[in-house]
């Protein structure tokens, strides 16, 4: 089996969901309803201007770099419920700055001499695109004067590509082949932690989650180095790690994952956090489970939260048996977000020895036809009904018991040639319409055909 859980979940709020659920058990008729008001964070686009906010205490820490890729650690940072400073500076929108250089321009000294690729100068519009993500591309494009690409209905040729490209390099050249978002913001920047060390505070580095330390450059190695690289830090964020380096500035590193689990995460309603942790654990996880004996193996629940309770209470509750949950744990009962819930906090609070395949009704789109889309709606909201999709994208789909019984929610295929094939499955994913991963979700053996054949779902979309 694995080893322990590296969830964020608090284990209080994993304990206060299985608690919740179990209190149901002795009253057939009840539903449990958890608590999913909170919060703001559940939308991470919010996008706003800041400018920053030095405050004046001595001796706490101030945000001097974060990167924004963590969408919702990054509202966390500009809300300001941390009560520390912050030194970053965020410029959306052409009036507040974006796409403005200072005088001198600091755009060499920061990012080196790149080409217009590397700057991505060269911005696509899909075909069909939303008037809203035309609208934003649109004001994107005017305020960086990058060249926005109308990609042709049925694809792009060779020639369109090469076309797009040289439009591209002349808005590169027009800009004097600057960075397009400009670097008026790092005239901002500087001026915070100037401020935050003169008062005497601490400033702070966040780095990519697990990578502390990694991807610093010195502002001499700048113009040669791979700013984007997707090590340690963001190509900005390496400017600014490496210009309080010159400064001399002392500065403190830590796990932007530090800063999400506290402000974020611990934040969020306990079902949220629940939802989180289990896609942590299930992509902890690989997506073919090889397994020992003894396992108590167990089938279709499809929201039978009371069944589901008596099967523990006959069995055994967790972790006094290993089990393995072979899909199909929603849509036709009335309690599947509780079935669904109490399966997903045994997960995460005992992921050794409790595991959960995914079925062929653990994807949106079989969701949407057969009710749990409606129950999420109805009780939580469509947000909460997103959310368990994704958990879904995450979830193992075959596992093996002591190399001899192979294990999966509907059966085997023609594409699977050796067990490898399975460890690279790669997630998260939705159910394909066809192949490996659809196969084992979906088929059935029927001892009336020799060899393939196709089949339909019945009535139900049972395989």
């Amino acid at each position: 089996f694995f080893g322990p859980s590296r969830s964020m979940a608090n284990a209080v709020v994993v304990d206060g969901i299985i608690e919740q659920c179990l209190e149901a058990r002795s009253k057939p008729g009840a539903i449990v309803q958890f608590d999913v008001t909170a919060s703001s964070v559940m939308n991470i686009h919010n996008v706003i201007t800041y400018l920053g906010h030095v405050r004046e205490e001595p001796g706490i820490d101030c945000i001097a770099s974060f990167p924004g890729k963590y969408a919702e650690a990054w509202n966390a940072v500009v809300e300001e419920g941390h009560h520390q400073s912050v030194a970053c500076v965020f410029l959306p929108s052409a009036s507040e700055g974006l796409g403005k250089h200072s005088t001198p321009c600091q755009c060499e000294n920061l990012y080196g001499k790149r080409d217009w690729n590397a700057f991505g100068y060269l911005s696509q519009l899909s075909p069909g695109a939303s008037a809203e993500v035309t609208a934003k591309k649109e004001q994107m494009a005017e305020a960086t004067g990058v060249y926005l690409w109308r990609v042709p209905e049925g694809g792009a040729t060779e020639e369109d590509w090469e076309a797009a490209k040289e439009e591209a390099k002349a808005c590169w050249e027009r800009n004097d082949k600057r960075a397009p978002w400009g670097c008026f913001w790092f005239e901002l920047w500087t001026a915070n932690v100037k401020a935050a060390v003169e008062k005497g505070q601490r400033l702070v580095a966040y780095f990519f989650k697990g990578q502390v330390g990694k991807g610093k450059v010195t502002w001499e190695e700048i113009d040669k180095a791979e700013l984007w690289d997707g090590e340690g830090l963001g190509g900005s964020q390496k400017g600014e790690v490496a210009w309080m380096a010159k400064m001399g500035f002392s500065f403190d590193e830590r796990d932007a994952g530090d800063f999400e689990r506290v402000f974020v995460e611990e934040k969020k309603p306990p079902l949220l956090q629940l939802l989180h942790a289990a896609r942590e654990v299930f992509l902890s996880q690989p997506p073919f489970l090889e397994l020992g004996a003894p396992v108590t193996m167990v089938g279709n629940i499809h929201g039978q939260y009371h069944d589901l309770i008596r099967i523990f209470e006959t069995w055994g509750f967790p972790p006094e048996l290993n089990y393995l949950f072979l899909g199909g744990y929603v849509n036709f009962g009335m309690r599947s977000t509780e079935t669904m819930a109490l399966l997903l906090a045994y997960k995460v609070k005992h992921p050794e020895n409790f595991f959960l395949l995914r079925g062929s009704h653990e994807s949106a789109s079989m969701t949407r036809r057969y009710g749990f889309f409606d129950e999420c709606r109805r009780r939580y909201g469509i947000q909460i009904w997103k959310e368990f999709a994704e958990v879904f994208n995450c979830m193992p789909v075959c596992a093996l018991i002591d190399d001899k019984i192979l294990c999966m929610h509907g059966g085997l295929s023609p594409e699977l040639s050796n067990l490898g094939q399975l460890l690279r499955i790669h997630r998260p994913t939705d159910v394909p319409d066809t192949g490996l991963m659809c196969d084992l979700l979906w088929a059935s053996p029927d001892e009336t055909i020799a060899g393939w054949a196709e089949k339909e779902p019945d009535e139900d979309g049972e395989p």
